[in-house]
């Protein structure tokens, strides 16, 4: 571990290099961390409210317990820089706890996630934890919450899966907002109150996924029970379109659809996703359908500044610190 006194750079920047870090901030401290373990390091040494911000480069799995903040380089290979994507599997889990009648309880903690390419999940609990105000931001991979829910989001995300909670579950206001979901599975349960708004969502896994469905581009039928509005259901047969009570239009072909030729809907990190007619397809927000629309338009970037050089004095100073001079560009989306 390096105590580094950083003094003319925002503390949540990263430096680049071709060796994981993991840099730790606790107050007006930093510690960095080197290597495969550096993100278990960094986490063990963390205490709830810090920040880890992690390299580009593949990281040893995490089980979280502790209420933190991790931020990634991004999911995706920088095109331009070649700099990879941040990798990293993370479950988290109720750890136990006292409340202040000094009864023994058991609660998650409040963690906020992003620019991470790997599997997130939420392991279930038997003591009646519920997981609040959970943020996943700009991450991909498959992701579950097994777990009572309450206020938690998932935006701007590449979701190889979503499996929202299995039967005897409830999810409250769990939003998903400008997301790409390759499927939704799960959930049974008719009191949970889940949202896709301005996604796409290419498949259904099970009948049971039971949400409300809004501004969204759809390639199947909705899962019985669930409710929708202001959606396109893309029709592979071309049929002809039209639109219902609710606003959403069926039979809208491909071609219809997309700006792209041969554009199906499937991800790549190259596609914008840009409508062919987004003033014809508009939303309930008065913004066009889809994930280019809504509060929180799609966008890969992270906005974590990143470090371009950083001009490390060898000597420590009188306190053991050492002088670390950085020159920081911020990430845009242009």
């Amino acid at each position: 571990m390096v105590a580094l006194a950083i003094f003319t750079a925002n503390s949540f920047a990263q430096v680049e290099s071709d060796i994981q870090t993991a840099t730790l901030i606790h107050g007006d401290q930093t510690s960095v961390f080197y290597g495969y373990e550096a993100s278990r390091s960094a986490y063990g040494e963390a205490g709830d409210g810090d920040v880890i911000v992690l390299s580009a480069g593949s990281f040893n799995s995490l089980n979280v317990s502790k209420s933190i903040t991790i931020y990634g380089r991004g999911y995706a290979t920088d095109t331009e820089s070649g700099l990879k994507p941040t990798k990293l599997d993370l479950s988290i889990s109720a750890k136990e706890s006292t409340d202040e009648q000094g009864n023994q309880v058991y609660v998650y903690p409040t963690v906020t996630l992003e620019g991470l390419n790997g599997s997130i999940s939420v392991s279930g609990d038997s003591h009646g934890a519920v997981i609040h105000n959970l943020v996943i931001r700009k991450c991909n991979g498959p992701m579950g919450i097994n777990a009572d829910s309450e206020n938690c989001l998932i935006s701007q995300c590449v979701c190889t899966s979503v499996n929202a909670p299995s039967l005897g579950r409830t999810a409250k206001q769990l939003n998903l907002e400008n997301s790409w979901i390759g499927y939704v599975s799960g959930n049974g349960d008719i009191k949970s109150t889940i949202t896709f708004d301005h996604c796409i969502i290419k498949s259904f896994r099970t009948p049971d996924a039971i949400a409300h469905y809004t501004n969204s581009i759809i390639y199947n039928s909705l899962p019985t029970y669930s409710t929708s509005n202001n959606n396109i259901f893309v029709s592979s047969t071309g049929s002809t379109e039209s639109v219902d009570a609710n606003g959403n239009w069926s039979g809208v072909s491909n071609a219809i659809v997309w700006a792209e030729a041969n554009e199906d809907g499937s991800y790549s990190d190259t596609k914008t996703f840009a409508l062919k007619y987004p003033l014809k397809y508009i939303g309930t927000d008065g913004t066009e359908v889809g994930i280019n629309g809504g509060n929180a338009p799609f966008d890969r970037i992270s906005p974590i500044p990143r470090i371009l050089t950083a001009d490390v004095d060898i000597r420590t100073s009188e306190e053991g610190k050492l002088n670390v001079n950085f020159k920081v560009e911020a990430q845009t989306k242009e």
